[in-house]
C-alpha cells in the first residue's frame, strides 16, 4: 500500500533566518515592518542595478559602433580596450571618456630596489634630496592587503630622473623590472557643461562594478 504524506501548509506562516516557520500572528507589527521595509528596498535596488547593466551594455553598443564606422573611414580596425580615447559632442558641451586603468604589481626584484635604496640614502647627508626622502618613507608602506602603493612608486621613478647617482639608477632600474600589470579595466566616464567656458561636471554613475 502507497502512502502519502501530506507536506504541512505554509500559508500564514513566515521563514525566520534559521530556516524555521513562525506562525505570523507571532510576528511584532515592527518586524513586519522591517521585513517588509528591507525587501522592498532590495527588490527597488537590485532592479535598478539589472536596468543599469542593461543600459551598460547598450552604452558599449553604441560606442563600439561608432569606433569601428570611424575605424572604417581609414581602412582600420578597432582593437577592443585598447587606448584612451575623448568623444566630444557637436557643440562641445558633452563629452564621453573610454579610460584603460591597469593594474599593477610587483615581483621580488622590488626588494633588491629597497636594499639599493636604502644604502644610498644611508650615504647620503640628512639634508640632500629631501622631496626623495619624503617619497620613500611611504612608498615602500604595505597596506592591509599586502600591496605597495604603485602612484607613490610611480612618483618616485619620474622625480629620480634627475638623480645622477649610478647606485640609485641601479635601484630605479631594478623597481621598473619589478613591476608587471596583473590586469586591467576600462571605464565609461560622460561629462556635461552649460557652456563651452563652464566646468565639466561628470553624470555620476558607476558602470565599473556592473
Amino acid at each position: 500500500m502507497n502512502v502519502v504524506i501530506e507536506q504541512p501548509s505554509t500559508e500564514g506562516y513566515r521563514k525566520n533566518h534559521k530556516g524555521y516557520l513562525v506562525p505570523a500572528e507571532l510576528i511584532s507589527p515592527l518586524e513586519m515592518l522591517r521585513d517588509e521595509t528591507v525587501i522592498g528596498v532590495v527588490n527597488r535596488l537590485k532592479a535598478l542595478s539589472d536596468f543599469i547593466a542593461k543600459e551598460k551594455a547598450m552604452t558599449w553598443e553604441s560606442l563600439n559602433a561608432f569606433l569601428e564606422v570611424s575605424a572604417q573611414e581609414y581602412g582600420t580596425k578597432v582593437k577592443d580596450g585598447k587606448g584612451n580615447i575623448t568623444l566630444m559632442s557637436f557643440d562641445g558641451l558633452c563629452k564621453v571618456q573610454i579610460a584603460v586603468s591597469d593594474f599593477i604589481s610587483f615581483d621580488e626584484q622590488i626588494q633588491s630596489a629597497k636594499a639599493l635604496i636604502d644604502e644610498c640614502l644611508a650615504e647620503w647627508t640628512a639634508s640632500s634630496n629631501a622631496p626623495i626622502r619624503a617619497i620613500v618613507s611611504q612608498v615602500f608602506q604595505v597596506s592591509k592587503e599586502g600591496h605597495v602603493d604603485g602612484r607613490r612608486m610611480f612618483d618616485l621613478l619620474r622625480m629620480s630622473k634627475e638623480i645622477k647617482d649610478e647606485k640609485w639608477q641601479r635601484a630605479m632600474q631594478a623597481l621598473k623590472n619589478s613591476i608587471y600589470t596583473v590586469g586591467s579595466k576600462t571605464y565609461i566616464r560622460a561629462h556635461t557643461r552649460p557652456t563651452l567656458d563652464g566646468n565639466w561636471e561628470i553624470i555620476n554613475i558607476n558602470f565599473s562594478d556592473l
